[in-house]
């Protein structure tokens, strides 16, 4: 079985930045929305992040205005419904497969103990099949979602198991090149995540699926702790990354399969309510977008399989401010507004897009700040051997967004000026760089928002 360390991304991986949408809750499906989670709304917006891939899920519906499956019901009426409903998702899907846009689309079947269960989930399964096999924008098929908490999955991993072997066992057989992905926990590290995800593996979880999907929430933890992981203490400076990675070793342990797993995180995010947890302003929910995105590039291209993160969600879900579940998005609930967080991830975007046009630097970056932490990753682009070095402050001292002057040593590299990038609105400026030693040193202002400086690299 290989080792993490040795995996690179196949020529057709996705890009790693993405968004979850939800395609199905606005007033054709739920009256009590608005119009705004249409696709044809939506996906102008996605096209605008330069986003590639988005997460979108569908359920076991009955209910009569927004129905997917008859439930055994045969009148006219009701398989009216369900047909047009069907109709309807597969258009949605359409409008995905022509644009170009990628798919990672979660199913979610009934638990054990539901009523009829079984037929449900045989005509509700039969029926996504399908689907998968008519849609090429469909790379992905998530079985269920944080199977792991009660109020989505009331019976136990290894029924999960039993239930959606047979859905994946027949995407499979129509079309092989869609992931199977398995778990979607929440969250990382939390024990009884870990401990769900670990039956689910001893009961046959592996066998076929082919990735894992997890969402990393980080509560009320900036972007580079891990809060429910003990293997190095909040203050290291890289626990976040050794968490990923020592989870991705976790899951390899367990793969006694033979099979090259990779993973997902179809969800991750804080919101930007007045209260509760893991709400933020809309700055810091800018600065910890940015500084996550760059933290998961780090490990994919150190490694750690991960094809695409999905920051939850595209836009708000609800107009409440005091609701953490409102507050998510990237957009405001009515389309109307663009949060700061919105204008990060299409600065990152725009110029990490292609996360695996570049690799790991081989050159030594030393900062030194008399201020806050400063945390620095570095890169190479491939088709220029360009240098990208990338900063923020952490805020770990416990200064949260507090500016620290920093001076960056580069060795190797003799430049006197480079470029430098924003994760937000602003265009890159030129940055002077002086001689010192071997290589060159910047002098710079690090921000709770990230920066990179762009260096030639020949």
């Amino acid at each position: 079985m290989m080792g993490f360390g040795s995996w690179s991304a196949p020529a057709t991986a996705q890009d790693l930045i993405a968004v979850t949408g939800h395609f199905l809750h606005h007033s054709r499906f739920y009256p009590q929305y608005g119009p705004y989670w249409r696709v044809d709304l939506t996906l102008p917006l996605v096209k605008e992040l330069g986003v590639k891939t988005v997460h979108e899920a569908i359920y076991s519906l009955e209910a009569p205005q927004r129905a997917l499956i008859s439930g055994g019901k045969t009148d006219p009426a009701t398989l009216r419904i369900v047909e047009e409903n069907r109709r309807l998702v597969g258009q949605w899907l359409s409008t995905y497969d022509a644009s170009g846009v990628k798919v990672v689309l979660a199913v979610l079947g009934l638990p054990p103990k539901t009523p009829r269960e079984i037929a449900k989930n045989t005509e509700m399964f039969a029926w996504v099949t399908e689907l998968v096999a008519a849609h090429p924008s469909v790379i992905a098929v998530q079985m269920h979602n944080e199977a792991n908490l009660p109020q989505f999955w009331k019976a136990t991993p290894e029924e999960y198991v039993d239930t959606y072997r047979p859905l994946a066992q027949a995407i499979k057989a129509r079309r092989p090149d869609v992931r199977i992905v398995g778990g979607a926990i929440s969250s990382l590290w939390w024990g009884p995540g870990i401990g769900w995800l670990k039956r689910a593996v001893d009961h046959g979880l592996l066998d076929f699926a082919d990735s894992i999907a997890v969402h990393p929430y980080n509560v009320d933890s900036p972007p580079e702790v891990d809060p429910h992981w003990r293997g190095a203490p909040v203050t290291d400076p890289d626990q976040r990354e050794k968490a990923l990675q020592a989870f991705w070793k976790q899951i390899e342990g367990w793969n006694k399969t033979g099979k090259r797993l990779d993973l997902f995180f179809t969800e991750f995010g804080w919101n930007t309510a007045t209260t509760g947890r893991a709400h933020v302003d809309e700055a810091t929910q800018a600065d910890y977008l940015a500084r996550s995105f760059l933290i998961f590039q780090d490990v994919r291209l150190k490694g750690v399989p991960l094809r695409s993160a999905h920051w939850y969600d595209l836009k708000d879900d609800g107009e409440k401010d005091d609701k953490g579940e409102h507050r998510y998005g990237l957009v405001s609930y009515d389309l109307t507004r663009r949060k700061p967080a919105f204008q990060a991830m299409k600065a990152l975007n725009a110029y990490f897009g292609q996360t695996d046009a570049f690799e790991v630097s081989k050159r030594r970056v030393e900062v030194s700040t008399p201020g806050a932490p400063v945390k620095v990753k570095s890169w190479r682009r491939k088709s220029d051997g360009a240098e990208v070095i990338a900063f923020w402050s952490t805020g770990l001292d416990g200064v949260q967004g507090g500016q620290a002057a920093a001076t960056l040593r580069i060795d190797g590299i003799k430049a006197a000026t480079g470029r430098l990038f924003f994760a937000d609105e602003r265009k890159p400026q030129s940055i002077n760089l002086k001689a010192e030693g071997s290589g060159s040193a910047a002098s710079v202002e690090a921000t709770s928002r990230p920066q990179w400086i762009e260096l030639p690299g020949r």
